[in-house]
């Protein structure tokens, strides 16, 4: 069982910054927008995403997610809470290079877990699947994944004023902690429907804020994401108390 499909997640950092004196309209909309997001890998930045839609029914897949990065300290932390139907997990993730520890709490959820929702497990990395989603590389660096969603899937992008874009984007990476189902993947690779966004940036040309609305074909389809506090995260350390992870966390994997 994934631990995102039982929760996106994509994912994040900021940077962007046009040259001083550089005017917005000398940079093609496309270029200062791809310069904004693919700078976001680089620079210590907080973050928070929402995912899904109630879709018709009210009651389909939603998740939230909030933390931090910091790509040169090689630290970061997210929060996932997702709710499917009547059932609600929220994992959380602390990562110290090369170290990864994780708190579950399944709250209402029907589960034979078991396990305590204020206790941080130590995972041992060797133990996840490197073919499923983690929040970390190789490495052992965050790789929350968020923006690996849209950077390289950008088309189309026309500035709607001087800190707003909009245009059509291609998912390129499925592979995040907030990954929508594998149903709503297909559905997408299957659909003639455009995926749409919008993106922000600041003054200095950062970007903070983009939405992907492809709820027309999916509800899982729809993300909202914001990004600040670039170069000034909190610091990020060892959970304290934490244990050994026991095979009921990596039960969560299988």
């Amino acid at each position: 069982m994934r631990p995102v499909t039982v929760l996106l997640a994509l994912v994040l950092t900021s940077g962007g910054v046009a040259a001083c004196g550089e005017k917005t309209g000398t940079v093609a909309p496309d270029a200062a927008l791809r310069k904004a997001v693919h700078a976001l890998e680089t620079t210590a930045h907080t973050f928070t995403v929402k995912q899904g839609s109630p879709g018709k029914y009210g009651n389909a897949r939603q998740s939230t997610g909030s933390g931090s990065v910091d790509p040169a300290a090689k630290t970061g932390m997210i929060t996932i809470t997702t709710t499917d139907h009547d059932e609600t997990v929220a994992l959380a993730w602390t990562v110290v290079a090369p170290d990864l520890w994780l708190k579950v709490d399944t709250r209402n959820t029907d589960t034979s877990l078991g396990l305590d929702p204020t206790v941080w497990w130590e995972i041992d990395r060797s133990r996840l699947d490197p073919d499923e989603p983690t929040p970390v590389d190789d490495a052992g660096a965050p790789r929350f994944g968020l923006v690996n969603l849209f950077k390289d899937g950008l088309r189309d992008v026309k500035r709607v004023d001087a800190r707003k874009f909009s245009g059509t984007v291609e998912i390129t990476d499925w592979k995040n902690l907030m990954e929508p189902s594998l149903d709503a993947m297909a559905y997408a690779r299957n659909s003639d429907k455009p995926i749409l966004f919008t993106a922000t940036v600041d003054e200095q040309g950062r970007l903070t804020a983009f939405t992907i609305d492809g709820g027309s074909i999916d509800s899982e389809l729809v993300y909202e994401m914001t990004f600040a506090d670039f170069g000034a995260v909190p610091p990020v350390s060892k959970p304290t108390g934490a244990k050994p992870a026991d095979e009921a966390v990596y039960r969560l994997f299988e």
